[in-house]
């Protein structure tokens, strides 16, 4: 009977670990690199900061998948290059998927077009990942704009699956592409000062977002779901990540791949949305549930830091 009842307890221990378990799965968009241009020396900057970035994922035992624009290959004298930066990612352990062939914004672009661009978006990944056993089947929207109307939605959404491809959504970002911007300009005016400001209040607003996500899984499962983060491929992550991915263990996550975060029942609630925004999906299931959406809580980078971002962007860094 003793045992009967010692066993029944290190089964409800086990039971209950396993239901607070916490897993994140990391994407990571734009590559090659999301500020390549057309510089030659843009590949040995892309070159040394994919380095460091799979430098960390492997520490921290960190799957990933990452999401490719081929129009970055596409410059002459440095094709071979580039595509050889691709190899790089999948070297270290990293699935690729679609981000179309040029970051294409879905709302702003006839569907027949934008359909176009995930087909010739495809050409050079599907050829790596074939190389080495992989099977390229996962797509990520650009500005996650998934359709200005629920018909446009639909229809881009069965042309997909038709052509194998399984949506990768957010439920976890931090405006890394901001901080970055900021970042390297403020770098350019030589004031290091404020640049490394800059990355420590990245690593800082890690933890307002992800306590601001957590609540909307709360408040809309009961429970924190398995997430999945989004990250871009830059130089604030080469230096910063590290401190990122140690904010996620420090709450008790463990890092999975996206397949695996995807088998989480959230993931099967009803996405409806359609419309100008590119929003995580914790704002679609809400709003398709006609629950709170809760978008004036959603918390913005630093005001000094979008004050550094604006004079960036208005001097078309």
């Amino acid at each position: 009977m003793r045992l009967i009842s010692l066993l029944l307890v290190l089964l409800l221990m086990s039971s209950l670990g396993a239901a607070q378990t916490k897993t994140v799965a990391l994407t990571i968009d734009d590559l090659p690199y999301a500020t390549m241009k057309g510089n030659p020396e843009d590949v040995a900057i892309a070159r040394g900061d994919i380095a460091k970035i799979l430098a960390v994922i492997k520490v921290h035992k960190a799957p990933m998948v990452a999401f490719v624009n081929e129009a970055k290959l596409q410059v002459p004298g440095q094709i071979d290059a580039r595509v050889s930066l691709l190899d790089q990612w999948l070297d270290g352990g990293v699935v690729l998927g679609n981000h179309t062939y040029s970051h294409m914004n879905i709302n702003k672009t006839p569907l027949p077009e934008f359909e176009a661009e995930v087909i010739r978006g495809e050409v050079v990944t599907r050829r790596l990942m074939k190389a080495r056993g992989l099977e390229l089947k996962y797509f990520r929207h650009p500005f996650l704009n998934t359709g200005a109307t629920v018909e446009d939605k639909n229809t881009f959404e069965a042309f997909l699956k038709r052509h194998g491809y399984i949506v990768a959504p957010v439920t976890v970002e931090n405006h890394d592409w901001a901080f970055n911007t900021a970042y390297l300009y403020t770098l350019d005016q030589g004031d290091m000062v404020t640049a490394n400001k800059i990355l420590d209040a990245y690593v800082a607003y890690q933890d307002v977002q992800i306590d601001y996500y957590e609540a909307m899984s709360q408040k809309l499962f009961g429970r924190n779901i398995a997430h999945v983060m989004l990250l871009h491929s830059d130089r604030l992550n080469a230096l910063r990540l590290d401190d990122i991915l140690k904010k996620f263990e420090a709450r008790g996550y463990k890092f999975v791949m996206l397949e695996e975060a995807l088998k989480d029942p959230a993931y099967q609630t009803p996405d409806n949305y359609a419309g100008p925004y590119g929003y995580p999906w914790q704002h679609r299931w809400a709003i398709t549930l006609g629950k709170d959406a809760d978008f004036k809580g959603a918390p913005d980078p630093p005001k000094w830091v979008l004050e550094i971002y604006n004079k960036a962007t208005a001097a078309k860094y």
